[in-house]
């Protein structure tokens, strides 16, 4: 029995407090080769914390593996040390559509390698050839990656560990009405990105998914009040810097692809948006809506995964017992609020339960979940002119 004594046992759990979901985990696919210190080798997946990290596998900024340690600089730049980075190197043989196939050795492999906790992918082969083939003014493997990058994406999607994919858009003709026009497919997961710093054929994917990994779900890459990239100097993958297509800005972004772009009387270079290559009447024909989207899904999941083969207490007419609805309505309106109402990621949550569904037929319970995003600025109109009185303003928008 001891000595009389007051015991104080802590409890946990009490708090109510949301799953919690790694938002900003990145991986990348890079071009490279095994390192001379033999750390890292071709497709053999490894999580950097820092560009020292990369450094201390081999990964030089000269030699054979200057690709890959730009890629991971430019992520770093944006991201910051600490941000947990997967990383994997591909032989130069590696097409970007090998890299991201469902059924190859690399995307899945780097994915599992994660615990499927990746939620920006980023892939990029560096360009060798002189004179690459070019479909719809980028390089071949663009969209037939595009394609691949779409069915991987969806495939852990399905299985409840979504994630967006950047593409590099290498080798720009510099024609941008040849580019295929993205606004009306339907590839919602994918993004492509046709900047770097440094007037090379290939993007600076690392750059974007760094940007994106910083940033909360809900919170567009191209945010100004973010400040402008880490980079002094941008580029598209033709050679050409970013004020010569100024003129041309508007319908790159119009056909859903991600480029560069300045503003007069602010310094630096900002993203233009964050299309995915999908219709604009697509819900998720932005990374951040997506991003958004994952996130209620992973909860969603987490949340109600524990309730599978539940007893359902029924009322004596069949019905489901409305303290087991309200109970579920308010689990995960409650996560959802916790995770990302409370943070601004979205404007609401509001869950649905219709208490007269054939549950005892079906073994299905069907739940309603209802989310109102944040809207976004895009566009802002001011009406300026000259008027003989201000007080009070006079009404001139129509």
């Amino acid at each position: 029995m001891g000595l009389p004594k007051v015991a104080i046992k802590l409890e946990s759990d009490r708090l109510g407090q949301p799953p919690q979901t790694d938002d900003g985990m990145a991986g990348m696919i890079v071009s490279g080769v095994t390192t001379a210190t033999g750390k890292i080798g071709i497709a053999e997946p490894r999580q950097l914390f820092s560009l020292g990290d990369a450094e201390k596998l081999g990964i030089k900024p000269s030699g054979k593996n200057a690709f890959a340690h730009g890629q991971i600089r430019k992520f770093y730049e944006e991201a910051s040390s600490g941000a947990a980075l997967w990383v994997m190197l591909v032989d130069a043989s590696v097409s970007m559509e090998q890299a991201c196939d469902l059924r190859g050795d690399y995307a899945p492999a780097l994915e599992e390698a994660s615990q499927r906790q990746i939620k920006l992918l980023a892939v990029s082969t560096q360009t060798t050839p002189a004179s690459p083939s070019l479909v719809s003014g980028l390089d071949a493997e663009v969209s037939k990656a595009v394609v691949k990058a779409q069915a991987l994406a969806a495939h852990y999607a399905k299985n409840y560990r979504p994630f967006r994919v950047v593409l590099d858009g290498k080798n720009f003709s510099g024609k941008v009405s040849e580019l295929y026009g993205y606004n009306e497919d339907d590839k919602n997961r994918v993004c492509i990105f046709l900047c770097n710093d440094n007037a090379s054929k290939n993007a600076d994917v690392g750059t974007l998914v760094g940007r994106a990994a910083a940033l909360p779900v809900q919170r567009n890459i191209g945010r100004v009040k973010d400040g402008p990239l880490k980079a002094l100097k941008m580029y598209f993958t033709d050679g050409k810097s970013i004020e010569a297509h100024e003129d041309e800005w508007s319908s790159i972004r119009d056909k859903a692809y991600i480029s560069c772009r300045t503003y007069a009387g602010k310094p630096g270079y900002f993203f233009t948006d964050d299309p995915t290559l999908t219709s604009v009447t697509d819900d998720y024909n932005s990374l951040a809506r997506g991003r958004v989207i994952d996130k209620v899904i992973e909860l969603t999941y987490t949340t109600y995964v524990t309730e599978l083969l539940d007893e359902i207490p029924l009322k004596d007419d069949g019905t489901i017992n409305p303290a087991l609805i309200k109970a579920w309505q308010n689990e995960i309106e409650n996560a959802i609020d916790l995770a990302m109402t409370a943070n601004g990621e979205i404007s609401s949550a509001r869950a649905y339960i219709d208490e007269h569904q054939p549950i005892l037929q079906s073994g299905k319970i069907q739940i309603v979940l209802r989310i109102l995003p944040v809207s976004y600025s895009k566009f802002i109109e001011v009406h300026l002119g000259f008027d003989t009185n201000v007080n009070p303003l006079k009404k001139t928008i129509e």
